[in-house]
């Protein structure tokens, strides 16, 4: 199917991604900004007009932050590099999912990424795993995946931050607080600002 379109609307945005080979493009309106990418492959750059930002992101990396499952499929089937690095932060595809609240496209997401091969030990330019995303948001399932994949439960981001910490300050990261502990998380004293 040479076309694929996804729409949503809320809060006065309006969102549309359209997949062609052999391009693809990314196209948002809304509060006032317009943004678009086109690419010849997936993942070169996204430009943002009426903010007058530019910066470096992939659509893969759109479709994730958007939620899509269908886009993200779709744009998987072009084989992009899915541990690439999706934003001005650095965070690779997988962890952008896992950064979300408990839905069900997260878990479509995050299998459709791993089945293309997304790697649990890249880290964002902070130094955060996917383990600490996954037990910020509570993420019971993949907190075992990435604990399964050989992520140190104590692994340490740049500022210090354990995953059992960042469960500690996560909303529903009360739940990957015994997977943690059981894998041999220690508690320790946060690590100051």
């Amino acid at each position: 199917k040479p076309g694929l379109s996804y729409a949503s609307q809320g809060s006065g945005s309006q969102f549309s991604v359209t997949t062609e080979k052999p391009g693809l493009s990314y196209a948002s309106q809304g509060s006032g900004s317009q943004f678009s990418v086109t690419t010849e492959k997936p993942g070169l750059s996204y430009a943002s007009q009426g903010s007058g930002s530019q910066f470096s992101v992939t659509p893969l990396g759109l479709a994730v932050q958007h939620r899509s499952p269908a886009v993200v499929t779709r744009l998987l089937e072009a084989r992009p590099d899915v541990n690439r690095p999706s934003d001005a932060d650095a965070e690779p595809p997988l962890l952008l999912a896992l950064k979300s609240r408990s839905e069900p496209a997260l878990d479509a997401i995050v299998e459709a990424l791993v089945a293309a091969g997304a790697d649990w030990t890249v880290r964002a330019s902070t130094g955060h795993t996917a383990l600490h995303h996954a037990a910020a948001g509570g993420h019971t399932k993949w907190v075992a995946a990435a604990l399964k994949a050989g992520i140190d439960p104590n692994t340490k981001s740049n500022d210090g931050t354990t995953p059992l910490q960042s469960a500690q300050r996560g909303q529903n990261g009360y739940r990957a607080v015994p997977l943690l502990l059981e894998a041999g998380a220690k508690i320790e004293d946060a690590p100051k600002d």
